[in-house]
């Protein structure tokens, strides 16, 4: 081999030192030992270890009494497949976590081997039966396992039939030893052992937009892998929407800001929408649900997508057919809400229960009677028991008012006072 590549860890989370240990024990297995205790040990399921060999593959293999495999390490990979070992359901790759410590999964899921970001919720962003540069070897049948032969991925089935082949190479010399790497940058990278350090030219996925942070979260990422924030936040310092979680009420009230135009997202194209409704109702559910920290609204079919975590949005085509909303801390400058609460209240201007009251009562003077809540569920609000999502302001007098005491700049007769 050309290469001293590192291509699998057992303890990528809990580096040792020279001086601490690795064990070999016919009982208890195999463990690495620092002062802190077993920082990584082999499942053996509780079976006895009689032999420990590194094959010719790069597999490190653990034989029990019987000579037979116990625990191998092409069962558990960690960022990289070598070239013949099998990658089948229930295995997944794992990158290293990003600068802004982003990690990104592949696993083999419904049939399919999927990339996802690892959020809290996975946000899947590339799959190979959406990958328009696979062959077709077979129609039909669901992926089980995949192994990586010569210059090609091949995906196989459960009775083992080639269903597809990614051709990352046109090098088909037999002596080639290629390996995927899962990078911390989201990609799939394909090098030779054998040969240069350098990958080969093809990458998954192919779009330098495409991963989930090729930019930092909630700036807009061009095909040249530029970054700028969008319109709908460049008015904001650092271009922060501010909101981690507005599941957190002492970091000010929320409300939605449409990001700006021809927005997409890498996730868009991978998971079911959360509902089918009409934008109205895709920004109450946003604002209701405390999780939510932005929206995307496909007019012509009605779905909506909610968020719970944002990466970088794509400057794309595909982006004309939606409109984006971001959830932000409201700016407690902007519009004349500061300037409406009458002083003989005693009230200091920044409490929130005076934009609360002021919501409700929007709600309450809705032109269309069906859309104003009962006196029980204002009660509910006004005591912070439910949530109050932004009023719809479709009707002239709702729009003027919503627009006097939160976004204007300009004077204002509107006044909240105490008894006269």
């Amino acid at each position: 081999m050309d290469s001293s590549r590192v291509v699998w860890t057992g303890n990528r989370d809990s580096p040792v030192l020279n001086s601490d240990k690795f064990v070999f024990d016919a009982k208890s297995g195999v463990f690495l030992q620092s002062d802190r205790g077993v920082v990584w040990s082999a499942d053996t399921g509780g079976k006895r270890v009689s032999a420990i060999e590194l094959q010719d593959s790069g597999n490190l293999v653990l034989h029990g009494d019987d000579g037979g495999v116990v625990w191998q390490s092409f069962s558990h990979p960690t960022d990289t497949l070598l070239w013949n070992q099998e990658y089948t359901e229930g295995m997944k790759l794992v990158s290293n976590p990003s600068s802004n410590n982003l990690s990104c999964i592949l696993h083999i899921k419904s049939g399919d081997l999927v990339l996802s970001a690892g959020y809290q919720t996975p946000q899947p962003y590339w799959s190979m039966a959406k990958e328009s540069r696979k062959t077709i070897n077979k129609d039909g049948g669901v992926v089980t396992s995949a192994t990586i032969s010569e210059n090609s991925w091949k995906f196989f089935d459960r009775s083992k039939a080639l269903l597809w082949q990614f051709i990352f190479s046109s090098n088909i010399d037999s002596n080639a030893t290629w390996i995927a790497v899962l990078g911390s940058d989201g990609f799939i990278s394909f090098y030779n052992l054998r040969g240069s350090i350098d990958p080969s030219g093809t990458k998954i996925p192919s779009d330098s937009c495409s991963t989930p942070e090729p930019c930092d979260s909630y700036f807009e990422c061009f095909s040249n892998k530029n970054c700028q924030c969008p319109s709908g936040l460049s008015s904001r310092r650092n271009c922060k929407a501010g909101v981690v979680s507005s599941c957190d009420p002492s970091r000010g009230s929320t409300e939605l800001v449409n990001a700006g135009d021809g927005l997409y997202y890498f996730a868009l194209g991978y998971i079911p929408p959360s509902s089918k409704t009409d934008l109205n109702g895709c920004q109450t559910s946003c604002l209701g649900n405390c999780s939510c920290v932005a929206l995307f609204f496909q007019n012509s079919t009605r779905n909506c997508f909610l968020f719970d975590k944002l990466g970088s949005f794509q400057n794309s085509d595909k982006g004309s057919g939606f409109v984006s909303y971001i959830k932000v801390l409201r700016d407690g400058s902007s519009g004349k809400l500061k300037d409406i609460v009458d002083t003989k209240l005693g009230i200091d201007k920044g409490d929130e229960r005076v934009e609360t009251a002021i919501m409700v009562a929007l709600w309450c003077i809705q032109e269309d009677m069906s859309l104003r809540p009962s006196m029980t569920k204002v009660v509910q609000m006004l005591e912070g028991l439910f949530p109050v999502p932004q009023p719809p302001t479709s009707a002239t007098r709702g729009s003027q008012l919503y627009t006097d005491v939160f976004k204007s700049d300009n004077n204002s007769a509107v006044c909240l006072s105490g008894p006269r």
